[in-house]
């Protein structure tokens, strides 16, 4: 929306004069004060009328702060005041509300008597003589006051007297006139429609654009309880053959306030009626898209889910951001964001307080989950990837708090992808050699079966392991035939013989990176020749040119790794290592019991 503020010229804000607040009669000066009560706790409590005009025990309008303290607001239209000859009957009203009031659990904190006229001393005298030591506080508001404070809410002026404001109707009619005051005449009149459209309900405001030759416009509640003290409501109707993921999205927006915008094409759309208190805000529009998203009932707040076992202990926990709270008629929804990548959606039956409070909520439904793993460092991907593991275990359930009080309660119908528990041991492996190397770099974006096995590879070798890699399958050595003693190549060739060598060039290669280890050597108990009867005869004729051969371990698929720093000196305490990764089999790993 544009914003025109800054262009305002002098003239265009309007002052406000007395209002005849005795003239409002007695539901139209009841209705009004509601009105200013809510704007003027808007943002910061919770305002609410019992029976939607007052009178409930000695409460017209109720307003609870956000340190839930009560303030009672009793309206009396007294026209004439309570001196003379209704004295006695009239403050015997007021005491009784204001008894009426001391009865609320918890009492309140304050006390306001609002009537339409400027009190006498001694009737001002008599209300503040209510009050007593152990009591709350006495506030009234009278004509003097109210006055002062509509002074503050031009659009309730101007709802107030309108019609003595004919003038303004002129305004529908300058859209033939010439502008020859340049942008400030624009500015001018559109401040003046502007005002006048929202001085049409004191419970909505109207927000216009012009796009092109589009002229678009909304409603704006101009207090939070304008939905319910003047609804305005949408008939809508759907083709039966409609998208079903279109409308199924459509309903739940609607009907439990579900987070994002939900937008049902126009070849779906039949019928689109808007009703309202207020002729200007009825129509019907035709070839309608419609667009629904639910505003949230709340800024974004902590939470966090907590997973428990059957005995009450918290095997793990993790804390999120509340991002949406929202309701409709057939219940609730809240959304969170977790680690910054995983959002959950939760819908629940619930139960609001006299106030508007949430007092409880029931989950029910799917839970609705997404995320993205993309582009995180090892460490943020095994968070993740905990969380979600914990989120699918239905052998626990998930306790949600939100700003540190308890919320709801479920157990989570998530079934985690099997893909996902390959990544979280990518990731943990990827992050200790990180650590041992001094290394800090995301996870790339994809990891092949092979660099699975590297990573496990690497990350045993520096954690001082002996374990097969398929990088060091063969054993490639030149010789000089000549030079070699038959009988040692006899004895080679039938026995085979143990072998330790250095791996200088040995490297974790992942993605585009490559992690040199130092130190790493290759070793076997017992290593065979692979060309050993092309050698005997290369031997046997005395050959002088270099012979390139081939040892390959008798026992083991591959050779074995280890990181000459990292391993025990005591030959009897080398450990082997296996792979252990889902969907990949180690040649010769021993059976799991």
């Amino acid at each position: 929306m544009w914003d025109l503020r800054g262009s305002e010229t002098e003239g265009v804000r309007m002052t406000t004069g007395t209002v005849d607040w005795v003239g409002l009669g007695e539901d139209g000066f009841s209705r009004i004060v509601q009105v200013m009560v809510k704007r003027r706790w808007a943002g910061i409590g919770h305002v609410h009328s019992p029976d939607g005009r007052g009178g409930d025990g000695g409460v017209d309008v109720l307003a609870v702060d956000q340190g839930d303290r009560r303030r009672v607001y009793q309206i009396k239209f007294f026209a004439d005041g309570f001196s003379g000859d209704r004295k006695s009957t009239r403050q015997k009203q007021i005491r009784k509300s204001f008894q009426s009031a001391l009865k609320l659990a918890p009492p309140p904190y304050e006390w306001i008597l609002v009537v339409p006229k400027t009190l006498t001393p001694g009737e001002r005298k008599f209300i503040v003589g209510l009050a007593d030591d152990d009591g709350p506080r006495i506030t009234i508001w009278d004509s003097d006051d109210l006055d002062s404070m509509i002074a503050g809410m031009p659009d309730v002026y101007r709802y107030l007297v309108r019609d003595q404001l004919e003038d303004l109707v002129e305004k529908y009619r300058l859209e033939t006139a010439p502008i020859l005051g340049g942008v400030d005449d624009l500015n001018n009149r559109l401040s003046n429609l502007r005002d006048l459209t929202n001085s049409l309900s004191l419970y909505w405001g109207v927000d216009m654009a012009v796009t092109e030759n589009t002229i678009g416009y909304g409603l704006r509640p101009k207090h939070p309880g304008a939905a319910s003290d003047d609804p305005v409501t949408v008939e809508l109707g759907f083709k039966s053959d409609a998208d079903d993921a279109d409308l199924a999205s459509f309903m739940r927006s609607l009907g439990f306030g579900a987070r994002g915008r939900v937008r049902v094409p126009a070849r779906a759309v039949t019928r689109v009626a808007v009703r309202s208190s207020h002729p200007l805000f009825n129509t019907e529009v035709a070839d309608a898209e419609v667009v629904i998203e639910a505003h949230s009932r709340t800024e974004p707040c902590e939470a966090e889910f907590r997973f428990v076992d059957s005995l009450g202990a918290v095997v793990a926990s993790q804390d999120a951001v509340l991002e949406h709270a929202a309701n409709g008629p057939d219940g609730g929804s809240m959304a969170f964001r977790v680690l910054e990548r995983i959002e959950i959606e939760v819908d629940f039956a619930i139960t609001v307080n006299d106030v508007g409070a949430i007092t409880s909520c029931e989950p029910g439904g799917p839970m609705q989950l997404s995320y993205r793993l993309a582009d995180l460092y090892p460490d943020e991907t095994s968070r993740c990837i905990n969380f979600l593991s914990a989120l699918s275990d239905r052998a626990h359930r998930c306790e949600v708090s939100i700003k540190g009080r308890h919320a709801f309660t479920f157990t989570s119908d998530y079934e985690i992808d099997n893909g996902l528990a390959d990544l979280a041991s990518a990731a943990y492996d990827l992050q200790v050699i990180q650590e041992d190397l001094n290394q800090r770099f995301k996870m790339p974006p994809e990891i092949t079966a092979r660099e699975r096995i590297d990573l496990r590879v690497a990350r045993a070798v520096l954690e001082g392991y002996l374990i097969e890699s398929p990088g060091a399958a063969n054993l490639n050595a030149e010789v000089i035939p000549a030079r070699i003693d038959i009988a040692e190549l006899n004895e080679l060739l039938i026995n085979g013989r143990p072998v330790n060598v250095p791996m200088s060039d040995f490297a974790l290669a992942l993605g585009d990176r490559l992690l040199p280890i130092a130190d790493v050597r290759a070793t076997t108990s017992c290593a065979k020749l692979v060309d050993g009867d092309e050698l005997r005869k290369a031997v046997e004729a005395g050959q002088e040119e270099p012979f390139a051969t081939v040892m390959r371990p008798a026992g083991h698929r591959y050779f074995l790794l280890y990181k000459v720093d990292r391993i025990p000196k005591d030959e009897a305490d080398h450990q082997q290592a296996w792979w252990t990764l889902s969907g990949i089999e180690q040649p010769g790993e021993p059976p799991t019991v």
